[in-house]
This record gives C-alpha cells, structure tokens and sequence, in this order.
C-alpha cells in the first residue's frame, strides 16, 4: 500500500509553457522572457503569476534554488485562496530544504486550507495527517471525516484508507466486509494498490 503512506510528487506546471523538444537552452532562454512579465504582475497582486514565479523559486529554473522565496510568492497567492499554491504551500513545507524548515504544523494548515475549497487530493492528504498525527493531533474520526469527502470524489486513494481503517478497526469498528467494499471500489476504478490488497486477502 505504497500509494497510500506517500506524498505525491509534485507535477511541474512550468513544462506547460516549454514546446516538449524545447532543449534546455531554449527553455533558458523562454523564461528569461516570461520571468520579468510575470514577476510585474506578481508584484501587482496577480495570484496566477504569484504562483507561477513561487514554482520557479521552488524548481531553481535559471535563479538559485529557494524555498523561502518560493513560500513567499506561493502565500500571496493562497492568501487570495488560490488552491495550487494552498497545495504547494502544504507539500513544500512538508519536506523543508533549501533554505525552509520542515513544519508539519503548517503543511496541515495549508491542506486544510485547499480541502475545505474541495480539493479532493488535499481532503485525502489532510485525511492522512489526521490518521498519523502529524502536524495535527491523531485523530480518527477526523481522518475519516475527510477521507470519506475525497472518497466521494472518486479519490481511489482515499477509498483504499477507508478500506484500510476498517480493516484494522482505526475509529471504527473493525469491520473486514466493510473494507474488501472499500478496496474493491478503489480496485473497479483502477487501483493498483487496492488491487494487489485485494488479491493479499484472497479476493482477486
């Protein structure tokens, strides 16, 4: 259940703007360009360009790698209650470096931050914090609360901690029947993880 304990990596948005056979030179070349536009509607208070010059603190695309200049921007633009940055906020902080301490405390504010705008991946993430105790108090019923929400986005991830509470009886009764439903829901939607749980309990 690898998928299950594990972050998520972060997808680059910046490849977005880059033709796939740019070389590295010339997406050098295509930020230098974008960069000044997009830092002069940053500093205007654009959250879209906010983000996108955090992401490049964060990634070092042609600036020196920096994660306190990177929260900076991401924060102006998730205190406008932009999702992305709330989510890269939430990750960054998770894992710390260059230049930022690790605080579990605010990765779980920030996911809290995008799961309450409905995101299903950080309602699955904050559901996980919660089953952990990790940047918040350990708490069960919560962990579910929010699984249960990314669940009913179709969230297969979180369909698979459901399965996986019930299984081991975490803030509800333990209840097998309850979490074979719960790992095949995951599986009938592609799950690989759920799948091969499936099969480890007989039921592939």
């Amino acid at each position: 259940m690898k998928k299950w304990v594990c972050l998520v990596a972060v997808t680059s948005l910046f490849c977005l703007m880059m033709p796939q056979s740019a070389n590295a030179q010339g997406a050098s070349e295509n930020l230098s360009e974008v960069f000044p536009e997009q830092y002069a509607k940053a500093i205007q208070g654009d959250a879209d360009a906010q983000d996108f010059i955090g992401f490049v603190y964060e990634q070092g695309f042609d600036v020196e790698r920096n994660f306190q200049e990177a929260v900076k921007w991401y924060r102006k633009a998730a205190d406008q209650g932009y999702l992305d940055s709330q989510i890269k906020l939430a990750k960054i902080y998770s894992k710390g470096g260059h230049g930022l301490d690790k605080n579990m405390e605010e990765s779980a504010k920030w996911y809290r931050k995008a799961a309450e705008q409905g995101d299903a991946f950080a309602q699955n993430k904050l559901g996980m914090l919660y089953g952990r105790g990790r940047g918040v108090t350990r708490d069960y019923n919560e962990s579910m609360k929010w699984f249960l929400k990314a669940a009913n986005q179709d969230n297969t991830v979180a369909m698979g901690n459901i399965g996986y509470m019930y299984e081991n009886g975490l803030g509800v009764e333990q209840d097998y029947a309850e979490a074979i439903k719960w790992y095949r829901k995951a599986a009938d939607m592609g799950d690989i993880d759920a799948k091969e749980k499936l099969q480890e309990l007989g039921f592939e």
